[in-house]
């Protein structure tokens, strides 16, 4: 009885393992391209220009940085025309995300 018993508990367990690992294993496999597919979406949104109004609190032409009055701070690029804008002045900043920092497109007096 012992010697039939055993082999019959090895392949219950064995069976019931494996359809525990197949269902695991496909369910990781049905979530993860939804996890893909919403990856590009995010990475759009992060790269559409936003458009910002305040009033300038500092100007950094060495760091290349406009900081506002609400704290953002926003990186030009070389060349830009920083000595055309003046502390306490209202800009309205077109930026978007770019290497982690929030750059400047384009900046015009509000």
């Amino acid at each position: 009885m012992r010697a039939t018993l055993l082999p019959l508990l090895l392949i219950t367990g064995m069976t019931f393992a494996g359809a525990a690992f197949a269902d695991t294993t496909t369910a990781a496999t049905t979530t993860a391209p939804a996890a893909t597919a919403a990856a590009p979406a995010a990475k759009m949104a992060a790269m559409t220009p936003t458009v910002t109004n305040g009033t300038i609190k500092s100007i950094s032409t060495k760091s290349l940085y406009v900081t506002l009055t609400n704290g953002s701070r926003y990186h030009v690029a070389k060349g830009f025309a920083l000595k055309d804008f003046k502390v306490g002045e209202k800009v309205s900043i077109t930026w978007e995300w770019k290497n982690k920092l929030h750059t400047v497109s384009s900046m015009k007096a509000a």
